[in-house]
């Protein structure tokens, strides 16, 4: 991502030596791409960074994958040293101490408030895969999480045109499938 200096501040993962644990990694360049800083961030574990942004007071917010399973929040000053960092571990979401699940924190920004916003995924495991929607506030503390199934148990009742006419599908044309939970997923078969 650019940043307010016209630099950019890139995220990732960086090993600190071959087949050693990983660590979040985050660089901030000028406009050239030339390395500013670099910091480390995580447990010496498998911890990854999948995005970062700016944030109001000129620091950065970064999400990812924490080592044993859980989205990884990292609040970092303008020079990338950390403020605080928050771990929302699976038990949190799931309910359960099942830790061969990974949830993963692909998306975070900043809202008008001053809090924070993370999408993730949570893969598999006996709940089933899931999405998350974390709000936190301006110090990562978790104000609303929600869980969303991306497979609940659900049945197909019918499949509709855009006009509201059941009809087998035809492909490139944009149809409705109405399932027995009440939810309605709009998809096109594209040839």
């Amino acid at each position: 991502q650019q940043t307010t200096d016209n630099g950019f501040v890139l995220l990732g993962y960086k090993e600190q030596q071959q087949m050693a644990p990983m660590d979040v990694y985050l660089i901030k360049t000028d406009d050239n791409g030339n390395e500013e800083w670099s910091q480390t961030f995580g447990s010496n574990g498998n911890d990854h960074g999948f995005s970062v942004k700016q944030t109001f007071d000129g620091g950065f917010i970064a999400t990812g994958f924490y080592n044993g399973g859980g989205i990884y929040l990292i609040k970092t000053d303008n020079n990338g040293n950390e403020q605080w960092s928050q771990v929302f571990e699976d038990a949190y979401f799931q309910g359960n101490t099942n830790k061969e699940t990974g949830s993963t924190g692909y998306s975070v920004q900043q809202t008008l408030d001053g809090g924070y916003i993370i999408t993730g995924y949570n893969y598999a495991n006996s709940n089933g895969d899931g999405i998350y929607l974390i709000k936190t506030d301006t110090n990562g503390n978790v104000t609303s999480a929600i869980n969303i199934p991306i497979y609940p148990n659900r049945k197909l009742e019918n499949t509709v045109d855009m006009l509201g006419r059941e009809t087998k599908g035809k492909k490139n044309e944009p149809l409705l499938f109405l399932y027995d939970d009440g939810t309605v997923e709009k998809k096109i078969t594209i040839d």
